[in-house]
């Protein structure tokens, strides 16, 4: 959002930027962008990535979860749902994640 002056906006400006220049939105705000979303009779979707314990939700790491969401999306059209991926636990190398989707709003 820094390329559009929208860092520091309030999230229904974010919400609105993202929707109205048909924008999947990515971020780990599930609660507030699932309100704001949830108004909208259609949005082009959303991405939330999750983790309980920030000391493992490496930038990295969110980035390889972003990837495994994207490949989801690529098989499943996105329109009018929200993906939410959830960092478990690091077991070694291998991250233990759980993807799910849902409709936003609910229908």
């Amino acid at each position: 959002m820094n390329e559009v002056n929208l860092r520091t906006a309030a999230d229904k400006y974010i919400a609105r930027y993202a929707v109205d220049n048909g924008m999947v939105l990515v971020t780990n705000n599930m609660v507030d962008f699932s309100r704001l979303y949830a108004r909208r009779k259609l949005h082009p979707g959303l991405i939330f990535l999750q983790c309980a314990a920030a000391e493992i939700f490496s930038e990295a790491r969110q980035a390889t979860l972003l990837g495994i969401a994207l490949d989801d999306m690529l098989q499943n059209d996105l329109v009018q749902e929200a993906i939410r991926i959830n960092l478990i636990e690091v077991d070694g190398q291998e991250l233990v994640w759980q993807l799910t989707r849902r409709l936003l709003p609910d229908s």
